[in-house]
């Protein structure tokens, strides 16, 4: 189909709730923009190590390896797989 879409921030939300005519017990809390490009869409980069993206316990220790057992869900969490590969890392 040819479309491309993107997250869109800086909005005020407010100015967007008022343009929108959402009630008052609704918030916009992302926008996403959704058209045709007028240009060839960039070429995405390579996906960064898991250890360039997320620290453990503190900032800059770049410690995962293997299974992190139940990261901010509780006891009964299942392990979070550290693949080392990965777009967004899925660590509370």
């Amino acid at each position: 189909m040819g479309y491309e879409s993107g997250p869109l921030i800086g909005f005020d939300p407010q100015q967007t709730s008022e343009l929108l005519g959402l009630p008052e017990d609704h918030a916009p809390l992302l926008l996403v923009v959704v058209g045709k490009g007028t240009q060839p869409a960039r070429q995405r980069l390579g996906l960064l190590d898991v250890e360039e993206l997320a620290s453990v316990d503190r900032f800059g220790q770049h410690t995962i390896t293997g299974a992190v057992e139940g990261q901010g869900a509780g006891p009964a969490s299942p392990p979070i797989q550290a693949d080392r590969r990965c777009s967004v890392p899925a660590i509370h």
